[in-house]
């Protein structure tokens, strides 16, 4: 029973860790596949419901924009 259970554990470990590579290496911008963006060293609007004027600051003058 016990070893039943370690070789459980070990393929659900297994099934759970290998794919993040494969799901992580988004390639390059490119190509159009990656995944994360570095955002610090680019010119970046924060787009969310709420920012009507499109200042990266969420503030009154949204109220007024609208």
């Amino acid at each position: 029973m016990e070893r039943e259970f370690v070789i459980l554990a070990v393929l659900l470990f297994s099934l759970v860790t290998v794919p993040v590579p494969i799901i992580t290496d988004g390639g390059s911008e490119a190509d159009g596949r990656r995944v994360a963006i570095d955002t610090s060293t680019k010119s970046f609007t924060l787009e969310i419901y709420g920012n009507a004027n499109e200042d990266d600051t969420i503030d009154m003058r949204d109220v007024t924009y609208i």
